[in-house]
């Protein structure tokens, strides 16, 4: 799980009379709405936090604006805090009795319980603090030590409920404890004890599950989850009157299902799933609940609206009128098309983050004049996602341990929004409104947020939520809701897009749609359940058609939807308006034909879609491959090119280089399919005059390239610098030098034939080197967890994994977490997969043997089954030169190249391949490399 936050200590000494904004309610019109309604603060409503858990013992989650319990109930679907449950044996000794662990374990002193049980019968159980990862948390009653062991034993008592006593001072004796009930109906945390207490790092919940026979201890062992939740719903934070969350009147439910102990919190096999299940069984057993679900977590999307989770949401969404789920985008920005899973669900409400000038200024202390979208959110594209956009930094609630309350990324805009459907629900049940449901919801937010300026819609969907306005339109949606429809779902086909997504979406070498050939969007009504099949089949819709922008045209002026059948619209360009490069984002607009109302309103409009089309660079033959472009940007600010990949490319090199050394910028591009490529470019004008990223023909892929160009909040002066982006077309016989000749005891030789496929010459200084020794595992349809052993021994300064893994089975995944452990299990990496593929550098302290882990979580592990190739590579700290001469290379025309290792290597070790490149260097375009893969296996001749 990647979640991306900045961390900074804040001390508040802000008096409440003082404008708060370390947590800005004040930009999505939060602060006036509950000023004008102070009872419409989301009262009423209940927020589940779906996240690493909530701790309710901190100052901000203890209560509401009306006193009552702030958290009102927890589940943990991750396992972190399982205690897994067994019959007790009952014995005595020495006089006192005792309960018995089929291992041997005992707890003492439990016999004053007898009277409350129904049946005398006890189970036992055990949690220890080594389990902790961390040594931050580790002592969880505050003596010092970290190897405590608190025992647990539940019983069923007279009532028919059970209940549990703790050991909550660690000494195996029951005598000084109280038979307590579940979290549900006690509403307050376990209270450790310790002779020498120190503060405890988080609080403890107690939940008691013996239908699958384990009591449960919820906490945060992250802070992640209880910073969202504050967020959301925080009152009186920090205890500084006034710091509030959006929705101080809503109380929480704690849906738990990320594990620490895994990279971020991930979370584990059916973690996710079973916490929407509880949504759906909640709103089942309460149907005029109003539940809103915040969830901010999620991996990179290799197949957009594909995963099981998003289509179990949006089956949740259909099937429950009282459920409202707002995910988090995702922090792979700013690349186009990286919102990742689940949160590319059609239905739910998409959120990405932005840094307001207020948060900037106090938060960070930065200076920006206007409101940015923050570089890491993510953007749609392939999807019409994010539907709105919300204040992604801010100081909120955290447990004890964690001294940092000020965090930032996608998964703090996420619990602003899920605030803000709580706020507009209180409203709506308090003035007798009726509830909305989530498509009525959602169009409210949508169709009244702010676009901010300069933003396309990829970046921003439909702009910054203001509350107010979303009251006032959703109140006109509630009078003109249509009884049949409730919403609508929308499918299109874009090149290269095999299954159907939400959006239009242009990315093939300057293409889109024409008049001659259009791309078709199939429309389809969400009905009601109350709508019978005789009413679908009489059923008649007809809507007028428009565009938000002149370039974006429909073949139809009308178009109507019979029946349950789609609704099929052509779309197409004007190819005049779209001459100059760059993105293009518009929608098409739907209104209702017929009936009282038929203006085109926000209230009127009853569905629309985006289009995008991107017109790339070109840097073909008439330009020499090569394109130089001058930048300006402002603090804060982004700016996108994109570049057509000429036909015959091998090798890539974008060079940045400042104008002056005040310029200080961060540069990143992004594949053809918005995935981020490892390691970013950081240009400071102060410290060097260039900066330059390679890239060969393995990693190369035909399309269009974005180059993303960010000068960070952080910064004080316009960032002025040249980039220039140049390809080479040299290719080489065999693609793969995989034999060396030994024509003397010193000096392999191997003989290459290089032709330049490009219309320029290409000057090359020839070298390279051996790098280490490598091999590939294929890994093919695999269950559950794999792990590998492997040594690195004195003569390697590190080992590289490169992961690739199944798409298809990468949508069927909510984390996939990887560790590397050392002989003393301790864990030295752990990290986790954003995509299907990753690289990882591990470098060590000392020599030794290690273990490499791979821990998939899937969303329903009935189906685990996974492949994936993973490429091992052992780097030499002595590397071996490839040597040979200068050489120019002349279009069309085939040369020997012939090269030689400066020296002898040893043989690779049985299973691997001494591997390296052999690189020719643009003597006139410096920055470019073309590379030649070399795989020596076993033996050299």
């Amino acid at each position: 799980m990647k979640k991306l936050y900045f961390v900074l200590s804040l001390c508040l000494t802000l008096s409440a009379q003082q404008d708060i904004s370390f947590l800005d309610r004040q930009a999505i019109g939060a602060t006036a709405f509950t000023r004008a309604h102070p009872s419409w603060d989301g009262r009423g409503v209940i927020i589940m936090i779906i996240d690493s858990g909530v701790d309710m013992g901190v100052a901000g989650l203890l209560s509401t604006t009306e006193g009552k319990v702030k958290v009102i109930d927890v589940r943990d679907f991750s396992g972190e805090g399982d205690i897994p449950l067994e019959e007790a044996a009952p014995g005595r000794e020495n006089g006192e009795s005792f309960l018995e662990a089929p291992d041997g374990r005992r707890l003492y002193g439990y016999d004053p319980f007898l009277p409350l049980s129904s049946d005398s019968l006890f189970y036992i159980g055990f949690f220890e603090e080594k389990q902790f990862l961390d040594d931050t948390y580790v002592d969880i009653n505050g003596n010092g030590r970290r190897d405590d062991t608190f025992g647990v034993a539940v019983f069923l008592d007279s009532s028919d409920v059970w209940r549990a006593i703790v050991d909550l001072d660690g000494d195996g004796n029951l005598h000084d404890e109280k038979a307590l009930y579940d979290y549900s109906r006690r509403l307050k945390p376990l209270d450790f004890r310790s002779v020498q207490k120190q503060p405890a790092p988080f609080a403890i919940a107690l939940k008691i599950d013996m239908i699958e026979e384990k009591a449960v201890f919820h906490f945060d062992a992250s802070g992640h989850g209880t910073h969202v939740a504050g967020i959301a719903a925080g009152y009186t934070i920090g205890g500084l009157k006034g710091l509030n969350g959006i929705a101080p009147g809503a109380q929480i439910i704690s849906l738990k299902i990320g594990d620490e102990r895994l990279s971020g919190a991930a979370t584990t096999s059916n973690s996710m799933r079973k916490a929407y299940q509880f949504i759906s069984d909640y709103a089942e057993a309460h149907p005029r609940q109003a539940v809103v679900a915040s969830m901010s977590y999620g991996i990179g999307s290799e197949e957009e609206g594909q995963s099981l989770m998003e289509y179990l949401i949006n089956d949740l969404i259909e099937s429950h009128e009282n459920v409202y789920i707002c995910l988090s985008a995702g922090n792979e920005g700013p690349g186009l098309s990286s919102i990742g899973l689940p949160s590319t669900a059609e239905h739910a409400l998409t959120v990405g983050a932005v840094n307001t000038a207020r948060s900037a200024r106090d938060n960070m202390a930065s200076f920006i004049k206007n409101d940015k979208i923050f570089a890491f959110s993510s953007r749609g594209g392939e999807t019409a996602k994010p539907d709105i956009v919300t204040p992604g930094s801010a100081l909120s609630t955290v447990p004890p341990f964690d001294g940092y309350g000020v965090k930032s990324g996608t998964s703090m805009a996420t619990p602003q929004a899920s605030g803000a459907c709580a706020l507009l629900l209180s409203a709506a049940l308090q003035s007798k409104k009726g509830l909305p449901d989530m498509f009525l919801l959602k169009k409210a937010l949508r169709y009244s947020a702010r676009p901010l300026p300069g933003y396309s819609i990829p970046d921003q969907g439909y702009g910054m939520v203001r509350v107010p306005a979303a009251w006032d339109l959703l109140k006109s949606l509630l009078k003109r809701k249509n009884k049949h429809i409730r919403g609508y779902s929308i499918r299109t086909f874009n090149p290269g897009s095999p299954s159907g997504v939400s959006a239009g979406y242009w990315r093939q070498g300057g293409l889109f749609p024409t008049r001659r050939h259009p791309q078709s969007f199939f429309v389809n009504p969400v009905f009601s359940d109350s709508v019978s099949e005789k009413q679908k089949r009489n059923m008649v819709h007809g809507y007028r058609l428009t565009t938000s922008a002149g370039w974006l045209k429909t073949i139809q002026k009308n178009v109507r939807l019979k029946q349950d059948n789609a609704a099929e619209i052509s779309v197409y360009a004007d190819p005049g308006a779209l001459r100059r490069p760059g993105l293009y984002s518009a929608r098409v607009e739907a209104y209702p034909m017929g009936g009282l109302f038929t203006d085109t309103s926000p209230a009127n409009r009853a569905f629309d879609f985006p289009v995008t089309i991107i017109i790339p660079r070109h840097a073909g033959r008439e330009k020499n491959y090569s394109v130089t472009w001058k930048h300006e940007l402002a603090v804060g600010d982004l700016q996108r090119d994109f570049i057509q990949i000429p036909t015959g490319a091998t090798a890539m090199a974008l060079t940045i280089m400042p104008r002056d050394k005040k310029s200080r910028v961060s540069t990143t591009l992004f594949d053809p399919q918005g995935r981020e490529l490892t390691g970013s470019l950081y240009l400071d004008g102060q410290k060097t005059t260039r900066a330059v990223k390679r890239l060969d023909a393995s990693g190369l892929k035909d399309g269009i390239w974005e180059i993303d160009f960010y000068n960070a909040p952080s910064h004080t002066e316009t960032a002025r610098f040249t980039s220039t982006v140049a390809f080479g077309g040299l290719q080489s016989r065999p693609r793969v030098l995989r034999r060396f000749f030994l024509k003397d005891q010193n000096s392999p030789q191997a003989t290459l034939e290089i032709k330049n496929h490009f219309t320029t010459i290409y000057r090359a200084g020839i070298r390279g080197q051996i790098a280490g020794i490598q091999r590939k595992i294929r890994l093919r349809g695999h269950n559950g967890a794999y792990s590998q052993n492997f040594e690195i021994s004195d003569s390697y300064k590190n080992a590289v994994f490169n992961l690739e893994m199944d798409k298809a089975a990468f949508s069927r995944l909510t984390d996939f977490v990887v560790r590397i452990k050392d002989a003393d299990e301790r864990v030295l990496v752990n990290t986790a997969m954003t995509y299907a593929k990753m690289e990882i550098v591990f470098t060590p302290e000392s020599s030794g043997h290690y273990t490499l882990e791979l821990l998939p979580a899937f969303s329903d592990d009935q189906n685990d089954r996974w492949s994936m190739d993973i490429k091992q590579s052992f780097n030499y700290f002595r590397t071996i030169r490839v040597v040979s001469d200068r050489e120019d290379f002349y279009p069309d025309v085939t040369k020997k190249l012939n090269i030689r290792l400066q020296k002898m290597p040893q043989m690779a070790p049985e299973g691997y391949y001494l591997y390296g490149e052999v690189w020719l260097d643009s003597t006139e375009m410096d920055a470019l490399r073309t590379s030649i893969p070399i795989e020596i296996r076993t033996r050299i001749e």
